[in-house]
């Protein structure tokens, strides 16, 4: 099999590009670690290699509209529930596969 034809299969079964994946794996990967605040964004960001910390707050504005230090103050006061972000993406997986 192809690159090509290998890019075309996992996107028509996921629904989006291996890159993009890739990213929305890592933005809910950050998620758990923003819920444990023993971790700061620097370090939250190399966990889930991005290797630019400003390249991570870009993105995961990009996805959730505010900062990972806001999202994460935000779960500290119970407004955000990481099982339930990944609960939707195991979800949305799932359903794809049928």
């Amino acid at each position: 099999m192809s690159i090509a034809q290998c890019y075309r299969y996992f996107k028509m079964i996921v629904k989006m590009s291996p890159y993009d994946y890739l990213i929305h794996y890592r933005l809910l990967k950050s998620i758990d670690y923003l819920s444990d605040s023993t971790f700061n964004i620097t370090e939250i960001s190399e966990k889930v290699c991005f290797q630019n910390v400003n390249h991570y707050i870009q993105i995961f504005k990009k996805a959730y509209t505010l900062s990972p230090k806001k999202y994460q103050k935000n779960i500290e006061k119970g407004i955000y529930n990481n099982a339930n972000s990944f609960s939707f993406f195991h979800l949305t997986i799932s359903i794809q596969h049928k």
